[in-house]
């Protein structure tokens, strides 16, 4: 079997880090060649499987037509993603999803390109939604952005990045089963393949500045406002003793007004030395925390990703944690996680803070608990055998994906819009015609 793997591959891309570790498996039983958009001099990843610059090619379709399987790795990040896109459209295959949400790629892809009408048609196409309609707007320059509130979790465009591909992985159930109701092609989850950072150096407590007597708290990923870091300062001041127990550190970049405003609400709550952001920090500092943290804070709200990969590197570095009850995130046991209801956030984050900072064996015992759990879900050789037994039984479904195809075409034809009652019994049929069973070929090494 021979692979294109389109992917974002530098070495601050967490995608890049999933896409190294996948491909160095998938190696030992197919050829798998990197296509990347990145120029040469870039930071990358290092790998030893062949990379094509497909941006250099005049017309890369044509070499396409070499390969078994064209996986498109896509997330939310529009420059990292852009091109993978477009290709993606231009020749179908295998889309890799990385985030339910993706309604932020799309306002970025339709913004550069000043489609703002595109943008439209497919907000109307997918949800029905009449931009004009909506509160002051839902244009660029506007007070009202949809991509800009909560309310964006109703419009994630995932439908839109995978409509008319040959099928889709995603690393999480409930975007799974999104997916399947409107994909047109089959669907599987395999969990997000992963591992912990070499640690390399470790930095002491005293050279981060961690005091002894503190419970050492982190999150770590670009924080920005749905990961709930101001309930997280909000809870800690309205409990001293709490705040004079613990040290809470941010790890990670933060961009935007919510920078100073994270800054600004640290001052005004008087939190003083309880709270820490580093900004971006380098491997042996995040490392250096991740290894010295009691327990870590990776709340979501909403939960737009379709597989963590901080949660799964907190895990796998053997630490509880405290998440919202949401998304990807609901779908860890409880053994190894404490689940915040979003309706009663403050509630559960106080209790749950209170619990993990004074109970030492608890925490302990909950990042064992953890450890194992991950190392066996974001295991990089199940995720390589998984894909290419999903790989093996796609073309098995390709004549109900054509009549699929046609039928679609058909009822577009004639009006039919999605809220009609015949696309229902329409998709019921086609997940008949779906189902089924298929032995794939055993899987050997390649020699």
């Amino acid at each position: 079997m021979k692979i294109a793997w389109f992917t974002p591959f530098r070495k601050v891309s967490a995608i890049g880090r999933f896409s190294r570790l996948v491909t160095d498996q998938l190696a030992q039983y197919a050829q798998v060649d990197l296509w990347l958009a990145e120029a040469e001099n870039e930071e990358l990843h290092r790998t030893s499987l062949r990379i094509v610059r497909y941006l250099e090619l005049s017309c890369p379709e044509s070499f396409l037509r070499e390969y078994d399987v064209i996986a498109y790795n896509l997330g939310d990040h529009m420059l990292n993603h852009r091109t993978i896109f477009e290709m993606s459209r231009r020749v179908p295959g295998v889309i890799i999803l990385h985030d339910y949400v993706m309604h932020h790629f799309f306002a970025g892809y339709y913004s550069q390109r000043a489609e703002w009408d595109a943008y439209v048609e497919v907000m109307r196409r997918w949800y029905s939604a009449d931009l004009r309609k909506m509160p002051n707007g839902g244009w660029a320059g506007d007070s009202w952005q949809v991509w800009e509130r909560e309310e964006v979790i109703h419009y994630p465009l995932f439908e839109e990045a995978v409509v008319g591909s040959i099928a889709v992985v995603t690393h999480a159930d409930f975007v799974r089963d999104s997916v399947a109701r409107v994909a047109g092609a089959p669907v599987t989850k395999i969990p997000l393949a992963y591992e912990a950072r070499s640690p390399g150096l470790i930095l002491s407590r005293e050279e981060l500045q961690i005091p002894d007597d503190r419970v050492l708290v982190v999150s770590i990923g670009h924080l920005n406002e749905n990961k709930r870091i101001q309930v997280v300062l909000q809870v800690l001041a309205a409990n001293p003793d709490l705040a004079r127990s613990v040290m809470y550190v941010g790890i990670g970049s933060c961009d935007g007004p919510f920078a100073p405003k994270l800054q600004e609400l640290r001052r005004k709550l008087g939190l003083g030395d309880a709270v820490r952001f580093t900004e971006y920090a380098p491997d042996e500092v995040l490392s250096s925390y991740l290894f010295h943290a009691d327990f870590c804070v990776n709340m979501r709200w909403p939960a737009m990703e379709g597989g963590s990969a901080s949660i799964a590197e907190e895990m796998l570095c053997g630490k509880a944690v405290i998440v919202t009850d949401t998304g990807v995130y609901s779908e860890l046991p409880e053994t190894c996680v404490r689940k915040v209801r979003p309706e009663h956030e403050t509630e559960d984050l106080t209790l749950h803070l209170r619990e993990l900072a004074t109970e030492g064996d608890l925490r302990r015992r909950m990042g064992e608990q953890a450890r194992r759990y991950a190392e066996a879900l974001y295991n990089p050789a199940f995720y390589a055998e998984r894909f290419l037994e999903f790989c093996s039984e796609v073309p098995y479904y390709q004549p109900a994906l054509r009549l699929m195809d046609t039928a679609g075409r058909e009822l577009r034809r004639i009006g039919v819009t999605s809220e009609m009652p015949i696309v229902d019994a329409v998709a019921r049929e086609s997940e008949l015609l779906m189902d089924g069973d298929y032995d794939p070929p055993i899987l050997r090494r390649r020699e």
